[in-house]
């Protein structure tokens, strides 16, 4: 069975336990103890650590791949997430919430709720996709990004086009890459 990492955001487990289902190694990781905690009842001889990505982290594991879906954006230190999930994985799958805005140097800070799903240090700095894949691209990473509609889920959309304002959205704007470290 491959290694697959289910990254900080676990929180209940859900996609990590489907790869389990399919035979994968699956690590889960969290903030939030109560988390892990529940996906212990599910999966009880599953690795699982206890992680704030707003800190510089390291776990003595490498893995095929890493799933980093909906945790980004819930980060002050984003960049500093990113360096240590690439030194875990040459193949990361990321999924996160971007800013609406051209500049590849655009970051928006904001205060986040606190609830089971939001930020666990109550504040998070989202860049605009464009920073974004200029931090890949400086560090050396491939990716590919998909836009494609059929993603579009649940007011989740990846086929938006930068500088669109939608002024009836009820989401924010999302972006899904596959990431490829250059070994």
């Amino acid at each position: 069975a491959s290694d697959v990492y289910k990254r900080q955001g676990c929180g209940y487990g859900d996609i990590g336990l489907h790869f389990r289902k399919m035979g994968a190694n699956v690590t889960f990781t969290d903030a939030r103890a109560e988390h892990l905690e529940y996906v212990k009842t599910h999966s009880p001889d599953s690795k699982m650590y206890q992680i704030d990505q707003d800190k510089e982290w390291n776990i003595s594991s490498r893995f095929d791949l890493i799933i980093h879906t909906g945790v980004l954006y819930h980060l002050s230190n984003w960049r500093q997430d990113l360096r240590c999930t690439l030194k875990h994985s040459n193949k990361i799958i990321l999924e996160t919430v971007v800013e609406n805005h051209p500049s590849d140097t655009y970051e928006h800070t904001m205060k986040e709720k606190d609830a089971w799903d939001q930020a666990i240090n109550l504040s998070s700095v989202r860049p605009s996709a464009a920073c974004l894949e200029k931090f890949l691209t400086d560090m050396d990473v491939n990716f590919t990004r998909f836009d494609d509609p059929k993603l579009n889920a649940t007011g989740h959309k990846y086929d938006w086009k930068v500088g669109d304002e939608d002024k009836n959205r009820k989401y924010a704007y999302r972006r899904f890459y596959l990431l490829e470290k250059n070994k």
